[in-house]
């Protein structure tokens, strides 16, 4: 499967449910990841806005719904996407 197949693939499964865009802003990357990440280790913060800005179209465009994550405590924003998604969880449990 080329890139371009598996993007498709990927973005059509991901329309035909709900989704979320977990926005996170550079500096709220840089504290809670550091270098633990290859992207981060290898190119620093720097290298995680390129790709985010790269793809930010198709997350925004994929997104039922968003959440800023950059300082609230992630416990929260977990309990409000559970809450977001149980209806539709539950429709499908019909």
């Amino acid at each position: 499967m080329t890139y371009t197949q598996h993007i498709t693939e990927t973005t059509a499964l991901i329309e035909a449910k709900s989704g979320t865009w977990d926005g996170i802003s550079a500096e709220a990357v840089a504290n809670r990841i550091g270098t633990r990440r290859p992207l981060l280790r290898e190119g620093g913060v720097e290298a995680w806005e390129k790709l985010v800005e790269a793809r930010r179209e198709i997350y925004e465009r994929l997104a039922t719904r968003s959440w800023d994550t950059s300082s609230r405590p992630i416990d929260d924003i977990a309990s409000e996407v559970a809450e977001w998604i149980r209806p539709e969880t539950e429709q499908a449990q019909l």
